[in-house]
Order: C-alpha cells, then structure tokens, then sequence
C-alpha cells in the first residue's frame, strides 16, 4: 500500500474528499498578464494550470491529513474517483508556456506566474522559436517525457512536509539508506517489462548509475591486490566509464580502454572488468562479452527498455545497473539501481555509497516509488472496470486510447519510433550523413516484431574529418566519437530532447545536405 514511515493516504470515497477535489479543479483555471503595462492585449493567455490545481489538492489533502493526525500526503490513483480527476485534467489542459518553458509563480500582482522559458524560445508565453540558437544535443537529457508526465501528474505527484524524511536511516530490512516501498516498486516494474530477473536476487539504490558504477568497481575490487584491476569496455564504449574511472585516480583499478584490443594481448590474464553496456550507448547495438578471461562482468542495462530496445529476454546476470532517467525520464531525481546476484558484492556496493554519500536522498527514493508505482499502475489498468470508468460511456476506440494513454512504454516506443522513422528518411539519400542500420527483433513485451529506436543518433560525416566541429558550425551541439574510442568523424546526438528541439535537429541537418549537394 505504501510506505509506512510516509503514511500515504489512501483516498476513500467520503463525499467531503470529492468537494474538496471537486473545489480545486474548478479553481485550476489560472489567467496570466504578463505584458508591458499599455500592451495589455496583445500578450494575454489562459489555461487550465495543473501546478495549481495540484498546488489546491495537496493543500486539500493537506488539511484532511492533519485533521486525521496522518503524515506525508502521498497521491495514490487507485482510487478510481482519483483517476476520473486525472482524466478530466489531462483532457483540459495543454502544458504551460507553449510546451516551450516551466511556470514561476509570484512576483507582482500583475504576473501571478511568469513564462521562463526553454532554449531556443522567447516571449511572453514562450511561442516564439529563436532560429538562430545554437541546440545542444551532448548531453541524453530525457525532456521527451515530460508530456506524458503531465497527463499522469495527478498518479505521480509525491508531497513530504518539511519535519520529514530528516533522518539517515530509512525505513528498510535489509539497507539502512533504502526505502522498502521503492525496492518493491522496482522488482513489480521489471516483472511488467520482463527484462531483468529480480527473484533472489539483491538490490541496491545509489545516486544514478554513475554511483552504482563506481560501487561496482569498488566492490570488485581489493586494496591487497598486487597492481590495479584493469576496466574495459568495447569501442565505442559510454564515454563516461573512462572519465569516472580514472578521475580519482585509485589505486584499486585503472581504465584500460577497448575491450577487442585488451582481449588480443598477453593483459587478458590479468585482473579486469568488463564494462558491457547493451543497449550501448552510444550507437544502441546490443552488446555481449567480448574478453575470453576470468575477470568480472558488469551490464550496464540503462536502456534495456521497450521504447528503445525490442525485449528479448529476461536479463538475468551477476551484476546489472539501471537507472530511473533512461527509464522514466526522471534524471533529476538521481536514482538507479543494482541487480546482483552475489550477496557480498551487495554488501561491498552498499558500503562504498555509505562511504561515498552516506546514503542516497530519502527523498528522491519516496518520488521515484511513486513514479515507478505510476507506471506499474498505469499497465495494471488494462480494463474498463479497472479504470473506474462506465464501459457504456466510451466507443471501443476511445477506450483503446484511454487505457494506452497510462502506458509509459508505449508512449516512449511511439515517440521514439516516429522520430526514428523522421530521421531515416531526413537522411535518406544523404551524401553528408549516414547513421547505422539495425535489424527488427521480436519483442516479448509488446508481443510483435519491432524496431530498435536508441536514445542517440551515432552519426558519421562521410566528407569531413572532424564531424563535431562541423556541426558547431551549423550550430548543432554534439560529442565527438573520441570521447568513444573511436575517430573524430562519427559523434552522439540525443534523440531525447523536447519536439520542438528534434525538429530543429532534421531542418538543420536538411540544410546542409541541400547546401553542400552540387547541382
């Protein structure tokens, strides 16, 4: 039901519950003026604000929860009133400031909220596009589901009141740092998907994956071995696995570099670990094993989800990372997890992020249990009766879409599929670009043949030697195949960022190809 130390209050069907939420909905319309005083006219806009409507609920929880003597408001949608809620405000509502920026309430009486908005955008409601911005597409920063997430805000909005969650130790059996309710939510999440085994297998909570590699590297390693292990991972390898390695320089291990290249020498008997990130980032093939020794294996599987990959299997090896940011989109919340086998190697993991940060945020465990809960939920209403909605109210089309609509995998799988099918065809025939060519595999998920859809775009310039400068040029901001291992004519590029930011992305990429072809 929920965490015990956070009380969530589960929502009955008391009339006095159904006003209140009733009230703050009709008051969730919300007008702005922001112009200059004299132009009054021309830059006035009105929506309904789900912020304040979610502002007015917590507050009406609030106060039903104190006069209970209960804790933490924590919104739970199992209540089919609750759901009704969530689809009358998703089907009222446009995300604030154009799609384009974020709202920041108070300030004069004249701007009750203000449009702050995104890169690439200006004005008073954030409409108006900046052609002549640089886009910066370096970074996998996952803003793509922000639209789902505003649809779904109601199911997954999480209050904690501020004499909460102030001390170290969190309600667990097992970890001191680690809430029960998320390590819960996490193994039903990978029973939904299907793409990890979690049964008798341990599970650790760290701050990212980046926290959790470290932990690995720690944990698999020993202060009395001779010399430092050595770590590997086939090119073109996630560019931060180098960069974390070495930059406390340790004495415990040392980045090598290719794993092909380590494999051919006399090093392979060696101590070593091999970094296997499948999907891999940055080109999304699946990856295996390529070392023929006895060192360790570590699968980084961060984008072992069915909007970006077809699901295979059950992944099911010794030592596995995910993280929230490339499953739910959720990178500022900072939190991933470890999927091992080895009991000792759990432990090790757990005592280097105590050592390391003395924990992770108990509050960003309590948002994502009830983002991963969210999604878990989301699958599990999958029937009209479920949905607490009157089947002889909706067509059988509408219905469809009511209940695809609280599928975040489908959401993400057709997002990225369209923009995948945008950019093949932007390139298609291309003398400038060319991106790799991947096979459709049958997906256990969806239960049907699929395509990959990776979350970058590994671009190589056919004309050009150094493909990043290249782009700077023609303001597009990538990162070099030399943060891979690999030369300067291939780079990254995100393909998780807003829509406006994509589209931007294929016109740009079109102008140059017309620009540079010969007539």
């Amino acid at each position: 039901m929920g965490l015990e130390a956070e009380r969530i209050v589960t929502y009955g069907q008391s009339q006095r519950k159904k006003q209140l939420m009733a009230a703050a909905l009709a008051n969730s319309t919300l007008s702005t003026n922001c112009d200059p005083p004299g132009n009054a006219q021309s830059g006035h806009w009105s929506f309904k604000s789900t912020a304040l409507a979610i502002f007015l609920l917590s507050t009406c929880f609030f106060q039903i929860n104190k006069a209970s003597n209960r804790d933490t408001v924590n919104v739970n949608d199992t209540s089919a009133m609750l759901i009704q809620l969530a689809t009358q405000i998703a089907a009222t509502t446009t995300l604030p400031c154009s799609g384009h920026g974020y709202l920041e309430f108070g300030g004069t009486k004249q701007c009750v909220g203000t449009c702050k908005c995104y890169e690439c955008f200006g004005g008073v409601d954030c409409s108006q596009v900046i052609h002549s911005c640089v886009i910066d597409l370096d970074h996998g920063d996952p803003t793509m589901f922000e639209e789902f997430w505003f649809r779904h805000e109601v199911s997954s909005i999480t209050v904690i009141l501020g004499y909460q969650r102030m001390s170290y130790f969190a309600q667990s059996k097992h970890v001191w740092f680690m809430e029960n309710e998320l390590e819960l939510q996490i193994r039903a999440l990978h029973e939904v998907v299907g793409n990890a085994v979690t049964e008798g297998r341990h599970i650790v909570v760290g701050t990212g994956s980046t926290q959790l590699f470290q932990a690995t590297l720690y944990a698999l390693t020993s202060p009395d071995q001779p010399k430092p292990t050595n770590i590997v991972s086939a090119a073109p390898f996630y560019s931060s696995y180098p960069a974390v390695t070495d930059y406390l320089r340790s004495a415990l291990f040392k980045w090598v570099g290719d794993a092909a290249k380590f494999s051919l020498g006399v090093e392979r008997e060696e101590p070593y670990i091999e970094m296997v990130c499948s999907p891999n980032n940055p080109d999304g093939r699946i990856q295996h094993a390529i070392v023929n020794g006895t060192g360790h294996v570590v699968h980084d599987l961060a984008y072992y989800w069915p909007h970006y990959t077809p699901i295979t299997e059950a992944a099911d090896h010794d030592i596995m990372l995910f993280t929230l940011s490339k499953s739910t989109g959720h990178a500022g919340t900072r939190i991933g997890w470890a999927i091992l086998k080895d009991e000792k190697v759990a432990k090790k993991m757990m005592k280097f992020v105590e050592l390391n940060t003395i924990g992770v945020s108990h509050d960003s465990q309590v948002r994502a249990t009830q983002i991963v809960k969210s999604v878990v939920q989301g699958y599990a209403y999958s029937s009209a009766s479920n949905l607490g909605i009157e089947t002889q109210t909706l067509s059988s089309r509408s219905l469809s879409e009511h209940v695809d609509n609280n599928k975040l995998f489908h959401f993400g799988a057709s997002v990225m599929h369209y923009r995948w099918r945008r950019l093949r065809d932007s390139l298609s025939g291309s003398s400038e670009f060319s991106i790799p060519e991947f096979q459709p595999s049958y997906c256990n998920f969806f239960q049907k043949q699929v395509n990959h859809a990776p979350a970058f775009a590994w671009l190589r310039c056919r004309k050009v030697v150094d493909c990043e400068a290249f782009l700077k040029e023609n303001r597009i901001i990538s990162r070099s195949g030399r943060h891979f291992g690999v030369g300067t004519e291939y780079v990254r590029l995100s393909m998780l960022e807003r829509n406006q930011k994509f589209e931007m992305l294929l016109s740009r990429l079109a102008r140059i190809d017309s620009s540079r072809t010969p007539d």
